[in-house]
């Protein structure tokens, strides 16, 4: 596919032929600078009043990629960097379910970490118990851990199923404001924890309707703190004392649920629509960046740290719980953005890699420290203006090796963060025993599968959109 080709086209433009219909022309091919080509069309008539077109067609993909898409090089070591991650996955899931007498129409797990089709939580997987408590108090409870895959909702679903359970016994804007406190944790099992027994007699009564609050003071009385608790899989939120943020004030958690209510509206505008070009890459980082900016705003309290990142998993957990509309638009809203993994990844691949002069020259003594050599011949960063081309290329190359169905800048961008050069990879995802699991289908409906082997995932029902305390939205 990315060699040069020469092509010879020859077609009648009239008279019309009943046998030939007319058909748009598409890109039967991922692969960049496909539709890089040179046409030159010759209209021929004969003697008989028969219009041809004559068409040739030239593709120099090589020479055009290498002209005009640079990073190429980079992308290879990103590409080898994500290769490395998903063998990582692909052993962690053979090691999980060769216990279990896996059946063959179930292992596509074990060569395809994209397909999660056959992916199950069961008692008779290797469990572990886990002490999430504090202030010496042993409280075990039983979690299936695995690395974290690219399936950011599924690996959140220890946060994403106790707050879909509430659906019933809370509002649209309660649910909200619990899906927002699960974007502050660094790991899910003392969130799930608190939200388990969270009861909503509790939330109306003692704490004026917001969820939010009585999390934040159960939390904060059962365990040392709020945040915290083993199997973290990212650094603690930046606030000291997120009750001193807050100080139990209703008029502040109305506004952060007000703005996310907005970025919600803003996602379902895209409902309907199934390509990337359909959001462009600014229009996604400028929002998301307005909406931070608006919470930040709203909490008052410089040390209220809240950035891209953490916006990013308030809107996984959001469409987790089928907050949004569904469909193919919401694979392509989360991106790379300043301060994430993902973004370093992209930016600058090769950002700790050594040349081989300098490696051996430290290795044998003769060299200096690695870390002081000047790469600017070696180093090639990609420009935010090129990241949506760049992951777009990225995708095609596993397209082909897996079940990747089309570009998707969710499942990208989880690949970027967890295959980072240098990223620990013991981070894991934890899945509570007894609990379902939540999914962003190819189909963009948002499903669930029960706890147990031989459940299906079936679609969930979006949440009722009636308010507690925001006026109710027009349907």
């Amino acid at each position: 596919m990315r060699f040069e080709w020469f092509t010879i086209s020859v077609c009648i433009l009239w008279p019309n032929l009943d046998y030939i219909k007319g058909h748009f022309d598409k890109l039967n091919s991922g692969l960049l600078m496909y539709s890089k080509t040179g046409a030159l069309n010759v209209i021929i008539e004969d003697g008989q009043g028969v219009l041809y077109l004559l068409q040739f067609i030239v593709n120099f993909r090589m020479a055009t990629e290498g002209q005009m898409f640079p990073y190429k090089s980079a992308l290879d070591q990103i590409e080898s960097d994500i290769e490395g991650y998903l063998s990582t996955l692909k052993a962690a899931s053979k090691l999980l379910y060769n216990s279990s007498n896996i059946l063959p129409s179930e292992m596509s797990c074990f060569h395809d970490p994209f397909d999660v089709e056959h992916i199950y939580f069961d008692d008779c997987l290797p469990k572990k118990a886990v002490n999430i408590g504090s202030k010496g108090k042993t409280m075990l409870r039983n979690y299936i851990l695995l690395p974290i895959g690219v399936s950011r909702i599924l690996s959140l679903s220890s946060i994403i199923a106790p707050i879909y359970n509430l659906r019933d016994k809370l509002h649209y804007d309660q649910l909200i404001e619990l899906c927002f406190a699960g974007c502050l944790v660094n790991t899910p099992v003392r969130f799930n924890e608190t939200v388990t027994l969270m009861k909503a007699q509790d939330v109306n009564q003692s704490f004026g309707g917001h969820p939010f609050l009585c999390w934040l003071s159960q939390s904060t009385s059962e365990f040392d703190s709020w945040q915290g608790g083993p199997y973290a899989r990212y650094s603690p939120y930046g606030a000291k004392d997120i009750k001193s943020a807050f100080q139990f004030d209703s008029p502040k958690i109305t506004l952060v649920v007000k703005a996310l209510v907005g970025l919600i509206a803003w996602m379902d505008s895209f409902h309907g629509t199934s390509s990337y070009e359909s959001i462009p890459y600014d229009a996604i980082e400028l929002k998301l960046g307005e909406v931070v900016k608006e919470i930040k705003l709203a909490v008052g309290d410089t040390s209220f740290e809240f950035k891209y990142f953490r916006i990013q998993v308030c809107v996984t957990i959001l469409i987790g719980v089928h907050a949004t509309k569904p469909g193919k638009h919401l694979h392509q809203i989360m991106i790379p953005s300043e301060g994430q993994a993902s973004f370093e990844h992209l930016h600058d691949p090769t950002r700790n890699n050594i040349s081989t002069q300098c490696a051996a020259s430290s290795a044998s003594g003769t060299g200096g420290d690695p870390s002081s050599e000047s790469s600017a011949n070696t180093r090639i960063k990609i420009p935010k203006s090129d990241m949506d081309q760049s992951m777009k290329e990225l995708s095609s190359r596993f397209e082909v090796k897996y079940s990747l169905p089309f570009y998707c800048r969710a499942v990208m961008e989880s690949c970027l963060c967890e295959s980072k050069n240098g990223r620990e990879l013991n981070k894991v995802e934890c899945h509570r025993c007894g609990w379902a699991s939540h999914h962003l289908a190819w189909d963009g409906s948002i499903v669930r599968k029960e706890y147990g082997r031989g459940n299906e995932w079936y679609p969930i029902m979006a949440l009722d959109r009636r308010m507690k305390y925001l006026p109710n939205i027009e349907k």
